[in-house]
């Protein structure tokens, strides 16, 4: 009996939640089609407030009594949430056997560890701060905005991600065992980071060559897009049979709750950009004369009430 369409099916995890266990080995449970909540649970109104991001596997499996073989499948995504907050992509890590934790490292492996950072942090960082504290020498690259730099301090690591960087020129003072002090200066960086720290990384303090032990280290990260992602997304522009190319919305696809955020302005007068034309003297009445002719004959008009700032 050939195999068809019915025989495969996609099979459950052995846990589908998003704790760090999440995920592991296939199960012979197979996810019924069309039934709600059968792999990711219900948006809650906290989830769309905050955003959330929830990771499920699942395995593609034939599940049938026959000898037949079977020529290989494939997964696709034919239909985006209606929801608009909500998106969904597909990728797999290529084994069957791992857990979330190993899931979210494969994500988050878009950049990898490369060189030790031009700065150094300056005191400790605190569990939950916004902001990086952080010292340099004045002939050294200042960090751009957007730049993500890793964190490590023994076993604990963490990416941040740059959204503001404020630099200035600072002096220090650094006494010497002997007695002798020494005055330097140095670049003060405060960075501010686009999600708080999970643990505290202990900084040291100024001195001539650097900063003082026990001290964490900072360091680059260079793109290494090995992953692959598939979704869906809507044609930009209509195509028609023998098309080579095509036009589609957007090739992007959000893999966090929230890659944007808001910036304040303060103090900002309304409208202050909008330009604004004022009257340069007091408005007067000219008299002017216009004449307008014809093959057959010419006339003549009198009009008045035309200011120096209009085109009569």
């Amino acid at each position: 009996m050939p195999i068809t369409k019915d025989d495969v099916k996609l099979l459950k995890s052995q846990r589908l939640t998003d704790e760090t266990d999440g995920g592991g080995r296939a199960t012979g449970v197979a996810v019924i089609d069309g039934q709600e909540n059968n792999l990711f649970p219900d948006v809650s109104r906290l989830d769309r407030t905050l955003g959330r991001i929830a990771l499920r596997k699942a395995f593609a499996g034939v599940v049938a009594e026959t000898a037949d073989p079977y020529l290989g499948a494939h997964a696709i995504v034919t239909k985006a949430p209606a929801d608009p907050r909500v998106s969904v992509v597909l990728f797999s890590t290529k084994s069957q056997t791992d857990e979330r934790a190993a899931a979210r490292n494969f994500i988050e492996g878009y950049v990898v560890p490369a060189v030790t950072a031009p700065f150094e942090l300056l005191g400790n960082q605190l569990t939950g701060q916004r902001a990086l504290a952080c010292i340099q020498r004045q002939e050294q690259r200042l960090p751009e905005v957007g730049e993500v730099y890793q964190l490590v301090n023994g076993s604990s690591t963490q990416y941040v991600r740059l959204t503001r960087v404020e630099a200035r020129i600072e002096n220090f003072t650094y006494e010497y065992a002997n007695g002798n002090f020494v005055n330097f200066e140095r670049r003060r960086l405060d960075l501010a980071i686009s999600a708080p720290l999970s643990v505290t990384f202990p900084g040291g303090q100024p001195t001539p060559a650097g900063t003082t032990a026990p001290k964490s280290q900072v360091q680059t990260t260079q793109v290494a897009d090995a992953a692959r992602y598939y979704g869906i997304s809507p044609l930009a522009a209509a195509i028609s049979q023998g098309d080579l190319t095509l036009r589609v919305a957007s090739v992007y696809a959000p893999l966090v709750p929230s890659a944007t955020r808001e910036t304040p302005l303060v103090d900002q007068l309304g409208g202050y950009r909008r330009r604004l034309t004022l009257a340069s003297g007091p408005a007067r009445t000219l008299p002017l004369t216009f004449a307008a002719a014809t093959a057959s004959q010419s006339r003549s008009f009198l009009g008045t009430a035309c200011t120096p700032a209009a085109w009569c």
